[in-house]
């Protein structure tokens, strides 16, 4: 039978490794305000973007993203919008929405009053350059 005490410093010992670990995990990245988009002088929908991951790179130092996946959300009067945004950097018009069963490009996005124009715009130059 195994004494309380080696059994008390056992688990002081992995509560202290598991509080080491949880103090240097990488906490989840902030959101990037992609659009606070104003509506009748009183209303708004804020348009936030997390960045996921890059899937490729360009560039002679291949250091400029070329596909990246970008969470975003909007919150607000005009939209509860939540996706998943695949950006084309290379051309933003090959930019989609992806979805576990079909995607759809931003351009249908904006036709179909999904994404307003200068939420893609601002997703381009957030990302891209």
């Amino acid at each position: 039978m195994k004494s309380p005490f080696l059994l008390s410093i056992a688990v002081l010992t992995l509560s202290s490794l598991i509080s080491t670990v949880a103090v240097a995990a990488p906490s989840f990245p902030k959101g990037i305000t992609i659009l606070d988009d104003q509506h009748e002088g009183v209303y708004s929908t804020l348009w936030t973007a997390y960045p996921m991951t890059v899937e490729s790179y360009i560039g002679a130092k291949q250091n400029i993203p070329s596909t990246m996946l970008v969470a975003l959300t909007a919150n607000g009067k005009m939209s509860e919008f939540r996706g998943i945004i695949n950006v084309n950097c290379d051309n933003p018009r090959y930019s989609r929405i992806e979805g576990d069963k079909d995607s759809k490009s931003l351009d249908e996005a904006v036709a179909d009053y999904i994404i307003p124009q200068q939420v893609v715009n601002n997703l381009a130059r957030k990302f891209c350059m």
